[in-house]
């Protein structure tokens, strides 16, 4: 990710004092969640698509925050139930 994403994902995510490396894995998880949804970023819709991807990564942050705190199980935590969903779904012979 270059360095102007990178301040443009942490104003949006109100995350400027938060390291570099974490903010870029997760929103390469989110890239990686969209590519595997089926949405792949295009030109033409470039601007959906980075927000899409930055509302993505602000969730697996606070979700992160919130499971750091609070120690949810698996179950009670719907991002990474979608997460682990999609990627069953994409295991050879699941379905």
């Amino acid at each position: 990710m270059d360095a102007d994403k990178l301040a443009r994902l942490k104003a949006y995510m109100h995350a400027e004092d938060e390291e570099d490396g974490l903010i870029c894995s997760l929103y390469e998880a989110a890239v990686t969640y969209l590519s595997g949804a089926g949405i792949s970023d295009t030109p033409a819709r470039a601007s959906l698509y980075e927000l899409a991807a930055f509302g993505l990564t602000l969730g697996y942050y606070d979700e992160m925050r919130r499971t750091d705190q609070d120690n949810p199980r698996v179950e009670e935590n719907p991002a990474l139930r979608r997460i682990i969903n999609q990627l069953k779904l994409g295991e050879p012979g699941v379905l």
